[in-house]
């Protein structure tokens, strides 16, 4: 039975409250202006510091000196360097430099009850180290296609303007009639200035309704809806989602947090609406006795092995062990589907090139073939 999205709002009890500033320097925001790579750095190497045997604040020192060329993260480790020697605790210290996810700062909240930071702080990395190779994946699989979009709209839009109306001109002192193919792509020609505003018009409108709306839940998961119906990249779409949630929960049940603390948690690092909402629903369902599988199966956008892969980990008591390997699994079928597509597009718009080059090139010689026609009276 699928589940209708547009009558579920998410809930969310651990969003932060902004009903009062933040006291300290928060104002500066040091964490939200630092990117996924330096944070990865930034907890690797501090987990690694710790795990050798230093202290805390030691720890923070060395960090300190090894960054002073990179101005937000030197700045952002003061600001936690003075919080922490004014006996604030971890948490409270990230809280204080700004700009943490309540993921990261429960995250850290845990680790100081549990007296495990240097395993939560390795966990952190390896979730940012996850995003930046999914960054990576994505930018390499779009990088060429969009390369050679621009560079085909450039030539078509030089064809058009320059050469078509130079073959025109010939064809017009001639008087005679020309084959429908060419009268077509001449009047395209004629009209490109309309064609060419009315695209970059419609571009610029979506985008425009695309912010406008970015806010209204029955817009997103209409729009989410439909992309995860386009062939491949839909796919490809759904496989990124069901990554970051798989490794959202694998580090947050090995931190200890329990079940339902970790889909709330979870449901902020979700990008899509359509996902938040159904880990939402799933977290009431667990509210309510219901197991955290059974409640999956409610939504299309869990396929079936995770499905039965989170059955088993809930009958065997492994479920950290489960979503990680899930994780591991999401990640290797994204980096599959990425090359795939990649495979697919480069020849697919080769074609696509050549096509519309040729059909330009045979519409403007075609009458060429035939030139006593052209010539006759």
């Amino acid at each position: 039975m699928a589940i209708d999205f547009s009558q579920h709002t998410i809930k969310n009890e651990f969003a932060p409250d902004n009903s009062e500033p933040r006291s300290g320097i928060s104002i500066f925001s040091f964490l939200n202006k630092l990117g996924i790579k330096e944070r990865e750095m930034f907890y690797r190497e501090l987990s690694v510091l710790l795990t050798s045997g230093l202290d805390l604040k030691s720890s923070y020192e060395i960090l300190k000196s090894q960054y002073k060329n990179k101005k937000v993260l030197y700045k952002m480790i003061s600001s936690i360097l003075i919080s922490t020697s004014s006996g604030k605790g971890i948490r409270e210290s990230f809280e204080i430099a700004g700009g943490c996810s309540q993921f990261e700062l429960i995250s850290l909240s845990i680790a100081e009850e549990t007296k495990n930071l240097p395993l939560v702080l390795e966990n952190l990395a390896d979730y940012f180290k996850s995003k930046i190779e999914l960054k990576r994946q994505i930018i390499s699989l779009l990088t060429y296609p969009v390369i050679i979009l621009l560079i085909t709209a450039g030539v078509l839009y030089f064809m058009l303007d320059m050469v078509v109306p130079m073959f025109s001109n010939v064809f017009k002192q001639f008087g005679a009639d020309l084959p429908y193919l060419t009268r077509k792509i001449m009047n395209i020609s004629q009209d490109l200035s309309f064609y060419t505003y009315t695209i970059l018009g419609s571009v610029v409108s979506l985008v425009v309704v695309n912010k406008v709306f970015s806010k209204n839940e029955q817009f997103n998961i209409a729009k989410e809806k439909t992309l995860f119906r386009v062939p491949v990249f839909g796919a490809l779409l759904k496989t990124i989602a069901l990554n970051r949630f798989c490794s959202s929960m694998s580090i947050l049940l090995d931190s200890n947090v329990q079940l339902t603390k970790a889909l709330s948690l979870s449901q902020e690092v979700m990008e899509y609406k359509t996902l938040r909402i159904a880990i939402a629903c799933i977290e009431n369902d667990i509210a309510l006795g219901k197991s955290l599988s059974e409640s999956m199966v409610n939504f299309n956008i869990f396929d079936t092995k995770m499905i039965t892969m989170i059955s088993v980990g809930e009958k065997s008591n492994s479920l950290v062990k489960m979503f990680n390997q899930l994780s591991l699994q999401y990640n290797d079928d994204v980096s599959h589907k990425a090359k795939l597509i990649g495979t697919i597009l480069e020849p697919l718009i080769i074609v696509v090139i050549g096509t519309i080059v040729g059909v330009i090139m045979i519409a403007m010689y075609a009458p060429m073939f035939d030139l006593s026609k052209i010539m006759s009276p």
